[in-house]
């Protein structure tokens, strides 16, 4: 039985969507996707900005646990804005 968000320390006004367990198995199949067309390479994934990086080393964690012979490395870009204008 899981906790109440109440009884977990959370805000209760928020609602959870998905469950972490949810989210975990659902990024250990995106790494049998990866590991399935780039078996025997060393594939470089990029994370835009820097929220993308718990889900990349989640991710990349998991291609690791799951094969052998597949050496991602992990590199972040952050992207910034100049207000409205379209042009840096």
């Amino acid at each position: 039985m899981s906790a109440t968000p109440m009884e977990a320390g959370l805000d209760p006004r928020i609602e959870t969507l998905v469950d972490r367990q949810t989210v975990i198995g659902r990024i250990d199949e995106m790494a049998g996707f990866l590991i399935d067309h780039y078996v025997d390479q060393n594939p470089l994934y990029i994370a835009s900005q820097k929220g993308a990086m718990p889900f990349s080393t989640h991710l990349l964690q998991s291609v690791e646990r799951q094969a052998q012979g597949i050496n991602p490395e992990l590199d972040m870009v952050v992207v910034k804005t100049y207000n409205d204008q379209r042009q840096a």
